[in-house]
């Protein structure tokens, strides 16, 4: 009787075991087939946004120098370095535009806030230069720079 008892269970065990084997079986299927669709979904619409993209007309090639996020390059502009570029765009002047537009007594508070060592620096003619390099006169803003010295 205890044989037949050790056997009815094993038995058991070994349909437990099977069940459970089944169950990861099936549970590892379905997430094996669920990434390679998310695989093959990303590969279709990667495909279709590279043939939307060839489709759309390429804008014409802008004179200036932008950076990727919008912003100018504004150390094109005589008198300006890069920290003196990340205090003026952090101040929301990013572009020659903006900066073209700016007050140079708004342009000197900014400096006077950053610290002393800004202080020194002339901003009179940046916005002027700045002008210039948005409208894409390269040429008038590079002899106009070789006569200055710092941006004075």
């Amino acid at each position: 009787m205890k044989t037949e008892s050790k056997n009815e269970e094993k038995t058991e065990a070994k349909t437990e075991v099977k069940t459970e084997a089944k169950t990861e079986a099936k549970t590892e299927v379905k997430a094996e087939a669920k990434t390679e669709a998310k695989a093959e979904a990303k590969t279709e619409v990667k495909a279709e946004v590279k043939a939307e993209v060839k489709a759309t007309p390429k804008k014409a090639a802008k004179k200036k120098t932008a950076a990727k996020d919008g912003a100018d390059d504004l150390k094109k502009i005589e008198g300006i370095g890069p920290k003196i570029a990340g205090l003026l765009t952090d101040a929301g002047i990013a572009t020659f535009e903006a900066l073209s537009k700016a007050d140079p007594d708004k342009i000197r508070e900014i400096l006077a806030e950053a610290g002393s060592r800004y202080k020194m620096h002339d901003p009179t003619t940046w916005p002027e230069q700045a002008g210039m390099a948005n409208t894409g006169d390269w040429d008038k803003l590079k002899v106009w720079q070789d006569e200055l010295k710092g941006g004075k």
